[in-house]
């Protein structure tokens, strides 16, 4: 790779969820080596039941429900010792899940300060199987999510971010 190319590259597999998404090339930093997936898809499609199925049972925030069981954007992060959201002094588990906080922090930029801002939560699971791996549970795409500045940017930028993204119909 030549010196010009070295401050990014395309580190990760794409498959893009929505449409008119466009690719981009992202920084080193988000090449964390575990492999991030994003599990996208319209509201009430069985997203956060595949991802408790995958990790054996249901994640410590995800809920039962007829209504939406998840209403914001969940990072998981899997081979931790504990099963809870994460702890705030748990820097090896939250650092998995930083790329939420900076998808925030271009959300802010992008939409209008503090009141720009993605619900998000940081979860631990202690499922050793899926130890190299960060799950993304995302909020029901709606149509219109299409107008909403926060959900759309959100949107956006974690399918850019991340190495795949499963589309559950």
């Amino acid at each position: 790779q030549s010196s010009s190319s070295s401050s990014s590259l395309l580190c990760c597999r794409y498959n893009y969820a929505m449409s008119d998404f466009e690719p981009h090339q992202m920084n080193r930093n988000y090449c964390s080596g575990r492999v991030r997936i994003a599990f996208a898809g319209s509201w009430s499609t069985g997203k956060t039941y595949l991802l408790s199925a995958l990790l054996g049972r249901q994640y410590s925030t995800a809920q039962s429900a007829p209504a939406p069981t998840t209403d914001k954007f969940v990072c998981v992060a899997a081979g931790s010792p504990y099963s809870d959201p994460i702890r705030s002094d748990d820097y090896e588990r939250r650092r998995h899940c930083e790329i939420m906080e900076h998808v925030n922090d271009v959300v802010r930029k992008e939409c209008g300060g503090k009141k720009g801002m993605a619900n998000v939560l940081d979860v631990a699971d202690d499922n050793v199987e899926f130890g190299d791996f960060v799950f993304f549970d995302m909020p029901g795409w709606q149509t219109e999510y299409g107008s909403d500045c926060v959900y759309r940017t959100f949107f956006h930028q974690l399918i850019d971010k991340v190495d795949y993204t499963y589309v559950v119909r």
